[in-house]
């Protein structure tokens, strides 16, 4: 006898679920036992591991016994549930990991992604790539069984993920304000910009009009679409990165790149510390989003007291500041909805959302100003080959002892680092060259 759905008593319409798991894990897992503790009929069939084939042919068998409402398919299960024909189930996918499998690269129309930005199984920007399908950022691994991630689950079931979406893109095409009121909101804060008593006409806004950007940025700048940028801060040397460990709190400031492209390097800089935290102020252009040196804000030449920097780094740590701009005070004289007022009010260097990123010419990058990061990775700007050579060598039982951590100069300090930080070693095309894993 078929179950199907029905409702709660509180009037919830509960669905029979088919719930598809990944590749280590089990039926009655923590996803499963969360639908389940809201009521629903979850369907959770055992998947062999070593045979995606037999996988599929299981889960098309369930489908077609038990028409379920809803399919959920959890990383490589979501791979599973976009090789069936699932009939009239609405699709759910978690951190699908379809790459990994021959599957199209399409999902139905209405089916619902839920993916940690920071996944380091499943890259998110392989989410990004699906096509038809609404993706939603959330959670804080690739688990996505901490209490964000499960709570975006619960919606998406109840398909308010979708009105959610629906409703996002209707007030962006309704208000258009993220140009808009970033330029009405640094108007608005223009007696806070330059020296104190003197008229600002542009250059170095101060302590100030840095803050006012900043404070600008952070209320009108999309976030969510932000935190899918990737974000590398360069240095010349190995050795110039060490002084950044312990130092999260600390901004840094980084090259921008569109998931899925190349991890460009300014020139000169020749290894990155690739890493993730809340970008606080971004510009197409690195010459545009001067912020001075390190010095500036740490040491005997700083423009901060021994007091102050003290504080700061008791506190929120070394926050950048910009330090040049235009004046913006008649900005608030701008209109919505003018077409002239719209492009001035998109006229700044800064990139609030994606409609605002332009590619940086081949001599510059895209630069972002982040915050409260941790690193994901080291990247190799040069020294690739020799870097590969050792991994090579770390099989040869006559080699491994000299090559690696152990090797002298700059290539073993780079391995040393990324053991120290835990973290892979990759190329800019975003191969994985070595993890000490």
């Amino acid at each position: 006898m078929r179950r199907g759905s029905h409702e709660d008593p509180l009037g919830w319409r509960l669905m029979k679920i088919l719930f598809l798991h990944g590749l280590e894990s089990l039926p009655g897992g923590s996803k499963v036992k969360y639908l389940r503790g809201l009521g629903h009929d979850v369907l959770n069939p055992l998947l062999p591991k070593a045979d995606f084939e037999e996988s599929v042919r299981i889960a098309q068998e369930e489908v077609d016994l038990e028409a379920p409402d809803l399919i959920v398919g959890s990383s490589r299960g979501g791979a599973v549930a976009m090789a069936i024909d699932p009939g009239t189930a609405r699709l759910i996918l978690i951190a699908p990991a379809w790459k990994h499998f021959d599957v199209p690269s399409s999902a139905p129309v209405g089916t619902d992604v839920l993916h940690c930005t920071e996944d380091d199984k499943v890259l998110f920007q392989d989410s990004q790539k699906l096509q038809g399908a609404n993706l939603v950022p959330c959670g804080e691994s690739h688990r996505m069984d901490d209490e964000t991630a499960l709570a975006a689950l619960g919606r998406a079931v109840g398909g308010n993920l979708q009105t959610e979406a629906l409703l996002r893109g209707y007030i962006r095409a309704l208000l258009t304000e993220d140009p808009m009121g970033f330029v009405h909101d640094l108007a608005a804060a223009s007696e806070e910009f330059g020296e104190p008593g003197e008229m600002f006409i542009g250059g170095d806004p101060g302590k100030g009009g840095g803050k006012a950007i900043k404070r600008a940025f952070n209320a009108n700048a999309d976030h969510r679409w932000l935190s899918t940028l990737d974000t590398v801060h360069w240095a010349e040397d190995a050795y110039s990165l060490e002084a950044l460990a312990g130092k999260s709190k600390d901004e840094l400031s980084t090259s921008m790149t569109l998931p899925g492209d190349k991890l460009k390097n300014p020139p000169g800089m020749l290894i990155g510390l690739w890493v993730k935290g809340r970008i606080t102020l971004a510009a197409n252009d690195h010459d545009r989003l001067f912020t001075g040196l390190r010095r500036d804000y740490v040491g005997s030449r700083a423009d901060y007291t021994d007091e102050e920097q003290e504080q700061r780094q008791k506190s929120s740590g070394v926050n950048k500041l910009p330090r040049v701009s235009k004046d913006y005070s008649r900005y608030g004289q701008l209109k919505r909805g003018d077409e002239f007022a719209e492009k001035m009010a998109r006229n700044t260097p800064y990139v609030l959302d994606q409609s605002m990123w332009h590619q940086a010419d081949w001599s510059n990058t895209n630069e972002a100003l982040v915050d409260n990061w941790k690193p994901i990775g080291i990247v190799a700007g040069k020294w690739v080959k020799t870097i590969k050579l050792n991994v090579d060598s770390l099989e040869d039982e006559r080699f491994k002892d000299q090559v690696g951590v152990n090797q002298a100069g700059v290539i073993g300090k780079i391995f040393r680092m990324a053991t120290e930080l835990g973290v892979p070693i990759f190329d800019r095309d975003r191969n994985e060259l070595w993890s000490p894993e």
